[in-house]
């Protein structure tokens, strides 16, 4: 064995900057377009001025303001002083397609099922606040980050990841600083950690961010290796990339208005209508759980309304992954993945 463990009322306000927010995200991504009129200072419209509608094939789209939300997540204080007296750090990007412990949880139970955590491995947890996303080739993903003693962060990832034993990929952010330390020379580093994990490791760096992403592809235990790999590499960093590492903890990534109140209502076919909603409410369940949101869906002889309501970012983040699992629907009442 190695070291890692393996045998060898619609209220608008500030449309610009929705319109320009959506703009560049649909120009990057390629995704339908929609206008999101984002703000607090209330305006009178009419019905036909308030709705913006895109075809989408069967199903067409509307996002319009909203006052208050129906639904908000549980609070935490956003201190991050604890995670400065960590000797190690983990930064975690929870794709919700993939199954994992802490994005399955309900929402009323995710906190307490958080503080659990924290408790039995020593460590401090903190999950990306409400509206605030990761985004990356389009998609929008929670990022989670770990403070403390190696042994507790990697027994604190383990619980968190997906339990199943299966090949997949995760993805992780390390400071811009580290970047050359993980690769070593000529790429000497990495390609030791993928033989000694049985894993394959990408490094790269994105145009405009502090941080690198480090994406490992392998079965969920070697994963696991992986991560500990990491967090031996935290033990040679200089003070600078320790310095770096901590001022990256406080870092958001949403834009700056991710927390205003929005509101997005789709029109979908009658199969898609019961697609989402899911054997038993099971998919409504899963959307709600994932991004904080509360639908409401409008159903007619012919078609189905849904209406998202949340924080903006929150609001954004639910669509694209609706649109991501209607694009694949095999049939009605199959499981959004």
């Amino acid at each position: 064995m190695n070291k890692y463990g393996r045998a060898n009322s619609r209220r608008v306000c500030s449309w610009k900057s929705g319109f320009l927010l959506l703009l560049s995200n649909a120009l990057l991504s390629g995704a339908p377009l929609a206008f999101f009129q984002v703000g607090s200072a209330p305006t009178t419209m009419s019905q036909d001025q308030s709705q913006q509608k895109i075809g989408l094939g069967a199903e067409s789209e509307t996002i319009i303001a909203r006052g208050e939300r129906e639904r908000s997540p549980p609070k935490r204080s956003a201190s991050v002083d604890p995670f400065f007296k960590g000797p190690n750090f983990l930064k975690v990007i929870l794709d919700p397609r993939e199954n994992n412990a802490i994005m399955g949880v309900p929402i009323p139970d995710r906190i307490p099922f958080m503080v659990g955590l924290e408790k039995d491995t020593g460590t401090r947890i903190q999950l990306s606040g409400k509206g605030d996303w990761y985004q990356d080739s389009g998609f929008f993903s929670k990022v989670l980050t770990i403070s403390g003693e190696a042994a507790g962060v990697l027994e604190a990832f383990s619980r968190a990841r997906s339990s199943d034993d299966r090949m997949m990929i995760m993805n992780f952010l390390v400071p811009r600083s580290a970047g050359g330390q993980l690769i070593g020379t000529g790429g000497s580093s990495v390609k030791e950690a993928e033989q000694q994990t049985g894993t394959t490791i990408r490094i790269t760096e994105v145009p405009n961010r502090q941080e690198h992403t480090v994406s490992v592809k392998g079965m969920t235990r070697d994963i696991d290796a992986v991560v500990k790999w990491l967090l031996d590499q935290q033990d040679a960093y200089s003070e600078d990339v320790r310095r770096d590492m901590r001022d990256l903890l406080t870092l958001k990534y949403g834009p700056h208005n991710s927390e205003s109140d929005a509101e997005i209502y789709i029109q979908l076919t009658e199969k898609n209508g019961r697609w989402l909603t899911g054997k038993g409410g099971a998919n409504r369940m899963k959307l709600r759980n994932t991004f904080y949101v509360f639908l409401d869906f409008d159903r007619q002889a012919d078609q189905t309304g849904l209406r998202i309501k949340g924080c903006l970012g929150d609001v954004e983040a639910a669509h694209r992954y609706i649109l991501h699992n209607l694009s694949k629907a095999g049939k009605p009442d199959s499981r959004i993945t």
